[in-house]
């Protein structure tokens, strides 16, 4: 199972965290680190392709190894990066949600939940008609 990081570099508690909330050993993760700056004087669509392409999969793995996602921190980005990948994939990704961690300082983020994507669309398809 992958951790396909567009944004902040995970922690081992990060990853530990995505693991419980995956029901994957940690041994069995691996995350692949994609830092995400975009330039605002080129077209984002170039951008966002090479974002994925870094990501290292083949065509075929796309389609069918396991994968989470952390996204970008910029909305434009995460959205683009979401149409880029679910066109190579065919499927809404799950995604790892973020929050503030309580205390500090210093400030921390934690991984707090999956957001399987997939499910979330499939119930929007159920309002369609109210």
């Amino acid at each position: 199972m992958y951790v396909i990081d567009f944004t902040h570099p995970l922690t081992d508690q990060h990853m530990f965290d995505i693991g419980i909330m995956m029901e994957q050993d940690l041994e069995t993760l691996e995350q692949v680190a994609v830092p995400c700056a975009i330039d605002f004087g080129l077209p984002i669509e170039a951008q966002i392709v090479a974002l994925v392409d870094a990501v290292g999969f083949s065509a075929s793995q796309w389609q069918s190894v396991g994968f989470v996602l952390n996204l970008p921190a910029l909305s434009m980005a995460a959205a683009a990066v979401l149409a880029e990948i679910h066109g190579r994939c065919g499927y809404w990704p799950p995604v790892v949600l973020m929050r503030r961690a309580e205390g500090g300082p210093p400030v921390r983020f934690e991984a707090y939940a999956i957001l399987n994507l997939g499910d979330l669309r499939d119930a929007a398809r159920t309002r369609r008609s109210q």
